[in-house]
């Protein structure tokens, strides 16, 4: 419905903008904790297919679980997809990626998006940075 538009650029024609994805992620972690981050692409009637690529510092952060495969462990980077449902007004699951934290001291973790590979164009989150404490 017309709720959904944003009045962002309504001259634009609406194929064009970028799919933005989005992150969320605690703002705090715990030395030695695990945490997810989710992340979510718009809903709309589109089906797109992103890869995203994840850049960290692999001194302090380390993929959790499943997506540790050991190619991936140290280099700072793990990949992961995300695809709409393609239906209007129907939200697709976030995709969550397990991250466990290395560092040994307190310290800030910043987390960059890639887009690797996408059927339509699709726009990557913001940066994020993760405060690491001790608790």
């Amino acid at each position: 419905g017309a709720a959904v538009a944003s009045a962002a650029g309504a001259a634009a024609p609406v194929a064009e903008a970028p799919a933005a994805l989005s992150v969320q992620a605690p703002a705090q972690v715990g030395i030695g904790e695990e945490f997810s981050l989710q992340l979510s692409m718009p809903g709309g009637n589109a089906a797109i297919t992103t890869r995203l690529a994840l850049r960290y510092d692999p001194a302090l952060l380390a993929p959790a679980g499943a997506a540790g495969k050991a190619a991936d462990a140290g280099a700072g980077r793990t990949e992961v997809e995300l695809s709409s449902s393609g239906v209007a007004g129907i939200a697709a699951p976030p995709a969550t990626v397990r991250m466990r934290v290395l560092a040994k001291a307190a310290a800030t973790a910043e987390i960059g998006f890639d887009v690797v590979s996408s059927n339509l164009p699709a726009q990557a989150p913001p940066a994020l940075s993760i405060g690491i404490v001790s608790r």
